[in-house]
């Protein structure tokens, strides 16, 4: 089977902790890790994909192209990751040759046909069933609740990056950031950062929705202190009219965001929490790159 573009999970903002009281979706552990989808023919890991496509190869995933699986074909879907990562660090640690975890949490096929059809309970049992026949313990099944309110107050207490709630009888749906998986976030690991208000844009990148729609958000920067100059970062998402985004041009903006990028200032998963006079554009400076 070839690649199949992943399904990808809706910001939920404004709405996701209504979704909490929906008893049409369930609930499960998000990872902050990097995606993979992985194919197995003839019970052997051959191909490993990043979300957009690319063949994930390094040395830490050496344990993973020479796992032998029960199951002789398949594509699962799910995070190459390990406990308290981040995202930013997981292809770093898989080039150094230090050996991740495969957290799975969906199946796309088995045995040569396409399960996508199937409703998200059925194919979660499936991936149960594929991991509980799974000798290496590297290899692990997100967890899952139909009491979100109990699991997200869980993960919330350990520190972990929140969950994903998905509609129950929902299909796979590839290349698809839609409603029927929502995202929400612990907000106790995000941190406060303040950036630069540099313009705006009608061609946002932060998502797929986003572009397609034409939503027009902030794009924001920090300062060089080496060039005495503002260096951009990205988008920041914060819906309001143009008008209103051309009078916030070089403001500080406070936001929070589950890391900022040593060098280049850019944030990841931002959200605009206010705008502020009271310090220099100057102060807004990146972390140092730690190379």
């Amino acid at each position: 089977m070839e690649f199949v573009e992943p399904q990808l999970a809706h910001r939920g903002t404004g709405f996701a902790k209504d979704l909490l009281e929906d008893p049409a979706y369930v609930a499960e552990e998000k990872w902050d890790g990097l995606r993979a989808e992985i194919h197995v023919v003839d019970h052997r890991t051959t191909w490993v994909y990043s979300r957009t496509g690319n063949q994930l190869l390094g040395d830490g995933l050496t344990w993973l192209y020479g796992l032998t699986w029960k199951v002789k074909t398949a594509v699962l879907d799910g995070e190459l990751c390990w406990e308290g990562c981040v995202s930013s660090d997981v292809s770093h640690r898989i080039s150094a040759g230090e050996p991740v975890e495969l957290m799975l949490f969906d199946v796309i096929a088995l045995g040569g046909k396409s399960l996508m059809e199937r409703g998200y309970l059925f194919r979660r049992a499936v991936v149960e069933e594929v991991v509980r026949t799974q000798a290496d313990p590297r290899v692990k099944v997100t967890r899952m609740s139909q009491d979100k309110r109990a699991l997200y107050s869980q993960i919330t207490v350990e520190g972990g990056e929140g969950i994903v709630m998905k509609r129950a009888n929902a299909p796979y749906r590839p290349h698809s950031r839609c409603k029927d998986w929502v995202k929400l976030h612990n907000p106790k690991r995000d941190r406060t950062y303040d950036v630069i208000a540099t313009g705006y844009t009608t061609r946002a990148t932060y998502s797929r929705e986003a572009f397609q729609t034409g939503e027009a958000a902030l794009t924001y920067g920090v300062w060089d202190p080496v060039e005495k100059k503002i260096m951009e970062c990205g988008q920041l998402p914060y819906i309001r009219s143009i008008e209103e985004l051309k009078r916030l041009i070089g403001t500080v903006v406070t936001a929070t965001a589950k890391y900022q990028f040593p060098g280049t200032g850019a944030l990841r998963h931002a959200h605009v929490v206010r705008f502020r006079n009271d310090k220099p554009i100057q102060e807004c400076v990146a972390p140092k790159d730690e190379a």
